[in-house]
């Protein structure tokens, strides 16, 4: 957008105010409308590298197999009776499931595996595991799973994220009050930067289309439109705040408010929407749906910056500064920090030399990033143990090494190559357990037959919980020299 545009537009905003506000509220509601029809498509997962080749070859060829729930028991001393474990069974045949008792070397734990069945509701095994550790309450029974657990982990993110957004908004209020102590003063930023969040999460929609986006760029939505919303609200309320007072007309005030600060909006927008695309160098998606939600919300803070707030200030005119309250400090608009000022005037009269040492503080900063390697976390990586069935998975990994966190091998192979795939994922195996970079795996290998060859997949539960160092180590092992010494040695395989 040109300067001479940007004035234009905004000049129009100011001398048509309630046509502006129309159009706006307009343009907000038809961005819901359209994110309403088109729908958010989201990511299946965020894998990157190698974890998401790995991923398109198990989702292609269907190796995954199907969830598999169980029950934990523990007792508190000596084994776990025989007379608990089989009753635990019983309810799981009950339901028409096919259970599988594990019991730990020390015999003081054991582990009832079922596989769940299309038929079988994760919430019917929840509530036979409940009812036998009502009727055994000497022993501990928690139930827990991959449905249970992935469950546990997105109510655990999501009422953090949620957390999040409620704070978001009181707190910017309060500290907007602090600045202006004017209660419309503080407002009207507010109600700017939740409008463009509002327009952004509608165009998040069709944007996901192109970029998939994780339910977390909601949240980021929220976060960079409340920011970016009201800090370029604040670069207008205080500047024609500051003309009015030096007795300009409300219209002259924001005449001049768009020449300057509306020229700073627009090229700070346009500068944090060059530093959000970077994400997309990395070619990560989960990168790539962020910086397409925080472009959308950017895109519409600057918009709104330079249309609906000048007609919105020109409607209320000396209005803006209704509601004082007596006991928080005022906002000063004249004068300013004698720091900043200092400083301003130091790198004024020495351009050259500000810029190299600002860009060698950046250089120095940025340098770590270098060094990024971006990674999936594990399940039990980023959340809470105050999920039961996250602290019963924990214990289930504790007393079952085989059950900890797994590294899949995944191999698509061309025709005749199906026995030497299987020979060497099992050689695999071997050495890794050897090294104790992994546990004897429970599953078998999977394979299936494709129409140009076959894919298979090894389940091999790593050392360690699958995010502390155990695990990374187990990981670059198995990367670096395990799998490339046995079935990375055949040709011709992904």
């Amino acid at each position: 957008m040109s300067k001479r545009s940007q004035i234009r537009i905004g000049s129009w905003s100011v001398h048509h105010p309630r046509l502006t506000l129309a159009a706006w509220i307009g343009f907000v509601t038809a961005c819901v409308v359209l994110g309403a029809i088109s729908g958010t498509k989201t990511l299946d997962n965020g894998a990157v590298g190698e974890s998401a080749r790995g991923y398109a070859i198990m989702n292609e060829h269907r190796l995954w197999g199907p969830p598999r729930e169980l029950a934990y028991l523990r007792a508190r001393r000596g084994p776990v009776p025989s007379t608990v474990t089989r009753d635990v069974e019983r309810r799981f045949r009950e339901l028409g499931l096919a259970p599988d008792l594990k019991q730990s070397p020390d015999g003081h734990s054991a582990v009832v595996v079922a596989e769940l069945g299309r038929q079988i509701r994760v919430e019917q095994i929840r509530a036979a595991v409940a009812a036998a550790a009502r009727a055994h309450p000497g022993l501990t029974i928690e139930e827990t799973g991959d449905i249970s657990a992935d469950q546990a982990r997105n109510r655990t993110v999501d009422r953090d994220l949620h957390r999040a957004e409620l704070l978001a908004i009181p707190v910017t209020l309060l500290v907007l009050l602090f600045a202006f102590g004017s209660l419309m003063a503080a407002v009207v930023p507010v109600l700017l930067a939740l409008s463009a969040v509002i327009a952004g999460l509608g165009l998040l929609g069709p944007l996901s289309q192109l970029f998939p986006v994780e339910d977390s760029a909601k949240t980021v939505v929220l976060l960079i439109g409340m920011a970016v919303g009201v800090d370029y609200a604040l670069f207008f309320v205080v500047r024609s705040r500051a003309e009015r007072s030096r007795g300009a007309r409300v219209d002259q005030a924001l005449e001049t408010t768009l020449r300057t600060s509306g020229r700073a909006v627009v090229i700070s927008g346009a500068t944090v929407a060059i530093a959000m695309a970077g994400m997309y160098i990395v070619g990560v998606r989960t990168l790539s749906g962020i910086a397409t939600a925080a472009i959308a919300v950017i895109g519409c803070a600057v918009l709104g910056a330079v249309t609906v707030l000048p007609a919105t200030l020109r409607l209320l005119g000396p209005r803006i500064d209704r509601g004082r309250i007596p006991l928080l400090p005022h906002a000063h608009i004249e004068g300013g920090s004698r720091f900043w000022s200092a400083l301003v005037d130091r790198v004024t009269r020495h351009p050259l030399i500000a810029a190299a040492f600002a860009t060698a503080l950046l250089a120095m900063l940025a340098y770590p990033a270098l060094s990024l390697r971006m990674s999936k976390p594990s399940d039990l990586a980023l959340s809470a143990q105050s999920e039961p069935a996250l602290k019963a998975l924990t214990a289930v990994r504790r007393a079952f090494p085989s059950a900890g966190e797994t590294a899949i091998v995944a191999v698509q192979a061309p025709a005749g190559k199906q026995l030497e795939v299987a020979q060497q994922l099992r050689r695999l195996v071997r050495i890794a357990v050897d090294e104790r970079v992994a546990n004897m795996p429970v599953e078998p290998i999977r394979t299936v037959s494709t129409s140009d060859g076959s894919a298979a997949a090894l389940f091999l539960p790593l050392s360690g919980n699958g995010a502390n160092t155990s695990s990374r180590h187990a990981v670059e092992a198995l990367r670096q020299r395990l799998i490339p010494a046995t079935v990375g040695r055949m040709r011709g395989l992904q």
